[in-house]
């Protein structure tokens, strides 16, 4: 497959395809056993190109639950901008990146293979947001944990690079901390990141480097976050701690563009922890550092826009200098997005889901009226309501009953299966209906809906229905002198000792 000279859209576009056309039958990969179920599909979201699946996993003997509370057997992944390169020691793909500081030629070798790609992003996909088996729904399926990658380079629509300030006189620790920033790298596909770096003057420091990441999260749109996190994959030889207890923490930015860096997008990123700082010393080589985002950092999250992050070292961002040694320095050395995106590029999984108010698939709900409701239906039920009346009365109904009300009162009705109901008055009610039923009610009213699939609900009454299960009785509280009671009525009428 071509991927030079495609624009960002265009090489996501290809990407999907090709990922789109595997045939993965169930593989077994580090702890996880996976089946994808169905196929892999090609989508584009809100402009975005990716790819869609659903997988059922187990870990081990246990099957792996999925979303907020561990109800989900089957998930739904989606990747924007998925990666089709893996990193291989004999890849005939080759990155070269020289490092300004050092000048050290830095080689990387990549081979395209897109089933290895999507296995690999899939497992450490999985191994981010799976949950135990105490809650699972059998059969129940996830709404979506997404990743979304950065493009390469710039002029895209993202971006992922570093912002640095350096100085090969050195300055004070004031100086390089406070600085408008003098550089700014993002073609490099391998590199040092993050870091502080002393000179050899004594108590000053040549160089402070800093992560910034943007990244289209627009695909999210109105769902509600209930997880983030955002990963970053160290190289090989990556982690340098001369200063001793370093540790880089999850902050904001803010750069200039969302698709370049530049000098001054050094002083853009902020100081509030996105989540905990992870030890430089909890690293290892050739492995995803993960960020779990707080609460702040999920609110960060851009759910119709470009989502702007930003690392720096521990020190850097509590403006506490580390004990100065003579070109000693605290760096990691970490993979950025590459060209055709690897499985090894920085990126941002987010759970994600539709919030309380929801609709089923076919489902009508025409509601012409200012009401106030909470409906549980049930099936095959008919209620017709067009009585006038005022009073108190409790009723409980059985299957294929009718009940004629001529009186005024004020009722609280709990219904059951295929029961007509017919009341030629104005009331306050209580209703529990079930699925399918038709719902016809011709007043004003005031109205909250739950509703199941392919149900049609009219109200055009004054009422307030709530619904409640099936107990049936009726009682007779308040009522006009010329209505009925339990101890004078006509012989053809009931009280609470007929039901």
């Amino acid at each position: 497959m071509e991927l030079t000279g495609k624009t960002s859209k265009e090489l996501a576009q290809l990407k999907s395809i090709e990922l789109a056309k595997l045939k993965l039958p169930k593989f077994k990969q580090d702890d996880f056993d996976i089946e994808i179920i169905g196929e892999i599909k090609e989508i584009e979201v809100n402009g975005l190109n990716g790819i869609e699946l659903y997988a059922k996993v187990n870990k081990g003997k246990k099957q792996v639950g999925f979303g907020k509370d561990g109800t989900i057997e089957i998930e739904r992944f989606r990747f924007f901008n998925p990666p089709v390169l893996v990193d291989d020691e004999n890849g005939d793909i080759i990155r070269e990146t020289i490092d300004e500081r050092t000048k050290e030629k830095l080689v990387r070798k990549l081979k395209y293979d897109p089933s290895e790609a999507l296995k690999r992003i899939l497992v450490h996909t999985i191994s981010l947001v799976a949950k135990d088996d105490k809650n699972i729904v059998k059969g129940k399926v996830g709404r979506t944990t997404t990743t979304f990658y950065p493009d390469a380079g710039t002029g895209s629509t993202t971006v992922d690079g570093r912002a640095y300030y350096y100085d090969v006189a050195g300055g004070t620790w004031a100086t390089a901390r406070g600085a408008a920033g003098t550089g700014a790298t993002t073609a490099s596909a391998t590199i040092k990141i993050f870091g502080i770096f002393a000179d050899t003057n004594s108590n000053e420091f040549d160089e402070l480097q800093r992560f910034i990441a943007t990244l289209n999260t627009a695909a999210i749109n109105t769902d509600e976050i209930s997880a983030a996190t955002f990963s970053i994959k160290t190289a090989t030889s990556a982690v340098t701690d001369d200063f001793g207890s370093s540790a880089v923490g999850l902050v904001s930015s803010n750069p200039a563009s969302n698709n370049d860096l530049v000098a001054g997008d050094y002083d853009s990123l902020g100081t509030t922890r996105f989540a905990t700082d992870i030890t430089l010393a909890s690293m290892s080589d050739s492995t995803y550092f993960d960020f779990t985002l707080n609460a702040t950092g999920i609110a960060a999250i851009n759910k119709t826009g470009i989502t702007k992050l930003g690392c720096r070292m521990k020190r850097d961002i509590d403006n506490t200098a580390p004990t100065w040694g003579s070109d000693e320095e605290s760096s990691v050395k970490c993979y950025q997005a590459d060209e055709a995106g690897t499985a090894s590029d920085p990126k941002l999984v987010v759970t994600h889901a539709p919030g309380d108010i929801t609709k089923q698939i076919s489902e009508t709900f025409a509601l012409t009226e200012i009401k106030t409701q909470s409906i549980t239906r049930q099936i095959a039920e008919t209620l017709n309501l067009s009585e006038t009346y005022s009073g108190i009365k409790s009723i409980v109904k059985a299957i294929s009953e009718t009940i004629g009300l001529t009186e005024t009162r004020v009722q609280s009705i709990t219904r059951l299966l295929s029961e007509s109901f017919t009341l030629l008055d104005t009331k306050t009610k209580s209703i529990t209906r079930k699925l399918a039923e038709v719902f016809g009610l011709s007043e004003d009213a005031d109205k909250t809906g739950v509703k199941s699939p392919k149900e049609t609900i009219t109200i055009k009454e004054k009422i307030v229905k709530l619904l409640n299960g099936n107990s049936t009785f009726w009682t007779n509280n308040t009522k006009p002198s010329d209505s009925w009671t339990e101890d004078s009525k006509p012989s053809d009428s009931w009280t609470n000792d007929d039901k």
